[in-house]
């Protein structure tokens, strides 16, 4: 209790004593615990169990309001009722501070935006900001104002008033001089200002301004304020650098290395003794408490950077900087005096600055840019209104079957209820600007996409061409995308895709539309997670690498919190000693988690800056690489007022253009693949039947199997397919529901009056539009009203939905004439549904893309698997084959020394793709190169003997193990004439003989031969060996060697062995394949077990032999992998790996096939 109370009393925070165990802190009453008995504050499922410290029975229970517990050197706080919803919150900044002096300002925060040196979260600052009774508080991290909008969002939901500044880096390049010095926006013209600085320092110069730029900028300027640091800048060179500045920070800085802290000491002291420059008590805070220090150096060692280390450039209270400066004047009543009076003066200055500032970075206003019409349109329209409606009037012309399908006043009550929602938003330039860009893409052959997100509910998007899906036929919602209601308040955001290798040209086509200094990238920015973390501390801490490394796969890459690290180590024995162990290492990570760790560009956000400033005097920017890039993430520029463009580079558009040029070449045909018929038999028994490798979205393993199960046969199965195959709807069971209804297996049931609006998914909730027309159609609220319950729904926003609950429940009751009860409950199952459903806008438009896909691959399959195989990483390939090999479309051909390449080669003539030249043992790099070389120059070979002539010189690179493994992959077998695998041994044999190469009594190829001259296993096994390639028939295998197992376990396929609707002889069964991989392994008891996956045909199944079974069996898996092996087992679902897997069992027998 003495070392509790003496924390507390460090940390500042008031408290009283209530009892041994129990103090009071600001009015809430804590009672300190320790670990339970075994040791152990939590059980293994993370429940907090620890006890109080002093014995009271079986109920262990606190009466107070939290617990206190105490892990490595730091204090926790629980609040009671939470023991099995642990968070990690230390116990800080409880009550109001203790302290003589006031801290009203400080303004010397370095946040986590000052990558790897700064620390802490903005909240945390504003957190202990109040904590100490501070009502101003500014930031000013070094040569960056990436973290100036957090900070301030953070602040005023503190109430604390933000003050906005930069520490800058100046140099004084003919002296090759460099000083920081504070710089803070005293105005909005300041803030202009100082984005120029950041300009020089993030865009031009190499992290700094020189100081002819600096003292043009500042010079005589009253909209910043700056104070120069004398921890940076020596006081002898202040008058040569002619500087506008007369105040200086007063910062008790104290330095690790003496020399640096005696050359501090001096230095500030002669600031001091200049009585023409003030001083304000403002110390550098890169952390926020003292006991934080190790932090900084920790994160500059992760960083690779380095700073003078100091232990005390912590967040100070006024008291502890007082008493910290006191220590340097004389220790006599006078100099006591004298040093209170002048820090007391120089407080008084500081919060007279703070109080002049007025300055916040705007996000009431918004900043949209102006769509500039070319001459030619100039000449035809008055303003960009008049461009935008004759523009959906050409839309209307384009589709004409909308009129005839839904009659005039639908279409034009439609378009006038968008077009004005649009209007009120001010976004018709952002609808000219994206309908420009789109254009301009197909004007010049680049390929855009159908839609992204809700923006496909939007009929005037449709019209310009923005987007290519008919929300009409779709039964979309514009007001999903937008509406009165909100548009104000969030502005439109239309996604866009483009292909990948085409996005530089369409950002290079803003910048020279728009301008250069208009255009940029939104940056975004990497954070340290909790295994990066773990590594990177491990590694400043110089633990052994591969021990970490090992003990990092017992966390997942969901694994986020540092919550979810003790829920680990409550589970895992060697995470729980690791961070008992190591407890400060885990304190320190929790510190520093999620500190962004690098800088990076988004994916698809692009900027257009309005006319009135450049770029570089709206936001921070920074140049990363070439491209500029806004030092803010995308959600903070649109909390600023400024609309983005989502300009995304899609890699399914790049395999789109590349198959439509391919058909061209090869079937001289011009395919609009946006026009393909949608109600095509053909490609629904292709994704019936799971064939969805490659494709776009459906290619998942998850959502392959939800379509061998739901069987789709129409666009809407497929819209509902991705909208239900989702962890929410597949919690609730929706997905496996729709099935069973749409079979018939179950009985389709409609809440009263949802018949019209459910009918598409057979009553099945399944879109989040379905919940808007519910609310519409049952409730009687507008859609406006609708999207606001549905917001309020997901978020879970009781009060904000009680106004519309009292409202739907009486209208839906009265007008469909059903109970109060039944009325609520369908209330309460709109709900609950809610936060799970799906975007509808969003599901159409990939489904359609997946189905356009899925199109090209049953009716153009040698363009489609020949860009496939383009874009394909070496684990895809197995798959591809497999895939090809089930539909019999095209074939696969083994190495072919006049065909095949580095690469999978297509053959468009034979419809064939052959196997690559390097997948043949032996036949490297340099190997490969010389044969290509040789064949393109002086044209294809005739026969083996011409081959090895011509690669019959001193230091060729094809030797006669090369030739020999070619010969047996069949790489000659096509200019040979060889027709069966066993005829290969005579090319062998005479190849040998000719050019006298030395063989082995017991080579185990031609030995082997005669032995197995018809056993066609044998000749596969060999070309699988040599080249990676081979076809087995496998039921013909099984079929020798049935009497080897029990008579109840049958054969089946891998397919069959997947499939987990349908239990291949009650999962009985016997597998044939090829050994890809074998992991024995000991578990923690001793006892050895296996794993391995069996590869057939390039479909994959994995087989687990636990202790009982190994023992028997571990004889029979001597010959090891990249051998055949048949076993038989039992089929059973793996609920971690989300697939069948065969398990031995005593019954389990083993055959092994090798050379």
């Amino acid at each position: 209790m003495e070392e509790f109370k003496a924390y507390l009393t460090n940390n500042l925070m008031s408290f009283t004593q209530v009892s041994d165990y129990i103090v009071e802190i600001g009015g809430k009453t804590f009672e300190l615990y320790q670990p339970a008995y075994d040791g152990a504050l939590f059980d293994d499922d993370f429940n907090f169990v620890g006890v109080p410290m002093h014995e009271r029975g079986e109920d262990i229970t606190t009466e107070c309001d939290f617990y206190a517990y105490k892990f490595g050197g730091v204090y926790y706080m629980l609040e009671k009722g939470e023991e099995n919803a642990v968070k990690l919150t230390r116990l800080k900044y409880v009550g109001e501070a203790q302290q003589e002096i006031p801290t009203p300002v400080f303004l010397g925060v370095h946040g986590q935006y000052e990558m790897m040196s700064g620390t802490g979260t903005y909240s945390e600052w504003c957190k202990k900001a109040k904590f100490l009774g501070v009502h101003t508080l500014g930031i000013c991290e070094r040569n960056s104002l990436a973290g100036a909008l957090k900070f301030q969002t953070e602040c005023k939901a503190n109430g604390l008033k933000s003050v906005i500044g930069m520490e800058c880096t100046v140099y004084d390049i003919p002296n090759d001089y460099r000083f920081t010095v504070k710089v803070y926006a005293m105005n909005e013209n300041g803030w202009r200002d100082l984005l120029t600085i950041n300009k020089f320092i993030n865009c031009d110069n190499p992290k700094y301004i020189s100081l002819e730029d600096f003292r043009a900028i500042t010079l005589h300027n009253d909209n910043l304020m700056l104070f120069v640091d004398p921890k940076t800048l020596d006081y002898d060179k202040l008058a040569g650098l002619k500087l506008d500045v007369g105040v200086y920070q007063l910062d008790p800085c104290e330095y690790v290395d003496d020399s640096r802290d005696e050359w501090y000491l001096k230095n500030l002291k002669k600031f001091f003794k200049d009585r023409n420059l003030m001083p304000v008590p403002m110390g550098d805070a890169w952390y926020l408490d003292e006991e934080y220090c190790c932090i900084r150096p920790r994160l500059h060692s992760i960083g690779g950077t380095t700073a003078y280390e100091s232990e005390n450039q912590y967040f100070k209270s006024n008291d502890q900087l007082f008493l910290e400066l006191a220590a340097m004047f004389p220790n006599t009543d006078e100099g006591f005096e004298d040093a209170y009076q002048r820090f007391t003066d120089a407080a008084s200055l500081l919060e007279d600055i703070a109080l002049g500032i007025d300055f916040t970075i705007n996000v009431k206003q918004r900043h949209l840019p102006h769509y500039k019409m070319t001459p030619d349109e100039a000449k035809v329209y008055d303003t960009n209104e008049d461009l935008f409606w004759a523009l959906i009037a050409e839309g209307l012309d384009k589709h004409s079957d909308l009129l005839a399908t839904w009659g005039e006043d639908v279409i034009m009550e439609r378009i006038d209820r968008e077009v004005g929602v649009i209007k009120l938003g001010e976004a018709i330039d952002y609808f000219l600007i994206t309908w420009d860009i789109i254009n301009w893409c197909h004007r010049n052959g680049i390929m855009t996409g159908i839609s992204r997100g809700s923006a496909g509910g939007c009929l005037v998007s449709y019209l310009l061409g923005i987007t290519k899906l008919d929300p009409m036929r779709y039964d979309l919602l514009f007001e999903r995308f937008l509406n009165a209601g909100r548009v104000k308040v969030s502005l439109p955001d239309i996604d866009c895709d483009y292909p990948g290798e085409d996005r530089p040209r369409v950002k290079k086509y803003m910048e020279e539309r728009y301008g250069w200094q208009q255009v940029c990238s939104v940056g975004t920015y990497s954070a340290l997670q909790l295994r990066a973390a773990i590594k990177d501390m491990a590694r400043v801490y110089g633990l052994n690498f591969q021990e970490m490394n090992d003990m990092m796969k017992a966390f997942d890459v969901k694994d986020r919190k540092p919550e979810d690290l003790f829920k680990i180590a409550c589970a895992n024995s060697r995470v729980k000693d690791f961070v008992k162990t190591y407890p400060d290492l885990i304190n320190e990570v929790m510190l520093i988690m999620p500190a962004p760790k690098a800088q990076s560009i988004h994916a698809c956000a692009m900027m257009v800056f309005p006319d009135e400033h450049d770029m570089f005097r709206w936001v921070p920017i920074r140049k990363q690489g070439d491209d500029y890039v806004t030092e803010w993430e995308g959600g903070e520029m649109d909390a600023a007022g400024f609309l983005k463009e989502d300009v995304l580079g899609v890699a399914q558009f790049d395999k789109f253009q590349d198959m439509v040029r391919l058909i061209k070449e090869h079937e001289n045909v011009d395919l609009d693949i946006f026009s393909v018929p949608l109600d095509d038999k053909e490609v629904y028994r292709f994704f019936q039947n799971g064939w969805n490798e490659d494709n776009f979205h459906f290619g998942s393993r998850g959502l392959t199997g939800y379509c061998r199960q739901m069987k789709p046969e129409n666009i809407e199965d497929l819209i509902a397919a991705i909208s239900l195959y989702r962890p929410g709807a597949m919690e609730n069971n929706f997905h496996n529901e729709y099935v069973l209804r749409k079979e018939g297996k179950k009985t389709v049931e409609y809440f009263t009056g949802t018949q019209d609006i459910l009918k598409n998914t057979y009553g099945v909730f399944a879109y989040q539009e379905q919940i808007m027309q519910l609310c519409r159609e049952l409730g009687g609220l507008s859609l406006v009203e609708a999207d606001d319950v549905r917001k309020a729904m997901v978020k879970k926003k009781y009060e904000a939905l009680q106004q519309y609950k009292e409202r739907f429940i009486p209208y839906y009751r009265d007008t469909y004439h059903v109970t109060q009860e039944y009325s609520e409950n369908v209330w309460d199952a709109i709900d609950k549904a809610s936060t799970y459903l799906f975007n509808r806008s969003h599901a159409a438009a990939y489904a359609i893309t997946g189905y356009i896909s899925q199109w090209i691959k049953v009716h153009y399959p040698i363009e489609y698997w020949s860009v496939a195989f383009k874009y394909a990483q070496d684990f895809d390939y197995s798959r591809y084959i497999a895939e090809i090999n089930k539909t019999g479309m095209c074939t696969v051909r083994q190495v072919d020394i006049n065909i095949s390449s580095t690469d999978v080669v297509i053959n468009f003539a034979e419809k064939a793709l052959y196997w690559a030249i390097t997948g043949v043992k032996q036949v490297a790099e340099k190997a490969a190169t010389q044969i290509l070389k040789e064949r393109d120059e002086n044209g294809q070979y005739f026969s083996l003997s011409d081959f090895i002539s011509r690669h019959k010189w001193k230091g060729s690179a094809v030797n006669s193990r090369v030739i020999r493994n070619l010969i047996l992959a069949g790489a000659f077998d096509k200019l040979e004439g060889v027709t069966k695998a066993k005829d290969r041994i005579d090319l062998l044999v005479e190849y040998l003989g000719k050019a006298s190469v030395a063989v082995r009594e017991d080579d185990i190829v031609l030995t082997g031969a005669d032995r197995h001259a018809n056993d066609e296993w044998w000749w596969a096994l060999l070309q699988k060996k040599v080249s990676g390639f081979a076809f087995f028939n496998y039921e013909n295998i099984y079929k020798r060697f049935v009497g080897e197992f029990p008579e109840e376990y049958e054969y089946a396929t891998f397919e069959e062995c997947l499939d987990t609707e349908h239990l291949a002889h009650n999962g009985y069964v016997v597998v044939a394949g090829y050994i890809a991989e074998m992991e024995i392994k000991k578990t923690k008891k001793g006892e050895m077990m296996a794993r391995l996956t069996l590869e057939a045909n390039y479909e994959f199944l994995e087989v687990m032999i636990f202790q009982q079974e190994y023992q028997q069996l571990s004889d029979l898996l001597v010959a090891g992998r990249a051998n055949l092996l048949l076993i038989n087992g039992v089929v059973s679902y793996d609920k971690r790996k989300e697939s069948n897997i065969l398990r031995a069992n005593y019954e389990t027998n083993i055959v092994t096939l090798t050379l």
